[in-house]
């Protein structure tokens, strides 16, 4: 990735889930919540932190699945993605504070942690009732830079 002459180099350096919690209803219960229509709804958050002293970029996922009716959290997952990046330091801007990254390197690295929650809320819930009811949506990784 290069802009304005500024290339980055990047590499996905750990993946991991640091929190996941889940309500278990019972089978029986979970049946009937899954006969209602529309009984179901998600929120997904993003997160970005940036380490220069460790060259790393933090991306958290954080994944909310409850009843509609009651809003009753069923699970609640974190996933987080760290990336070492080569050249991070020149895209400091020190009077602001702040980093000017591609707009195209902040939607990839995005997707990459976006995919890496996916997988890690499928292990979580893997022995779960859960286990093959919640699908993380597909999502436009654009819609990520539109909050930062």
């Amino acid at each position: 990735m290069s802009k304005e002459g500024v290339r980055l180099e990047y590499k996905v350096h750990k993946i991991n889930t640091i929190k996941f919690s889940f309500e278990d209803l019972g089978e029986s219960a979970f049946q009937d919540l899954k006969s209602i229509d529309e009984s179901f709804e998600y929120s997904v958050g993003a997160g970005m932190k940036i380490n220069l002293e460790q060259e790393e970029i933090v991306i958290d996922i954080e994944t909310t699945f409850r009843t509609s009716k009651k809003g009753e959290v069923l699970i609640h997952h974190i996933g987080r993605t760290v990336f070492k990046v080569k050249g991070l330091e020149l895209t400091k801007e020190e009077e602001k504070d702040m980093y000017d990254l591609p707009d195209d390197f902040i939607v990839q690295i995005y997707a990459l942690a976006y995919s890496h929650a996916r997988a890690l809320l499928a292990v979580e819930s893997g022995p779960t009732i859960y286990k093959d009811f919640f699908i993380l949506p597909v999502v436009d990784p654009r819609s990520f830079i539109k909050n930062l």
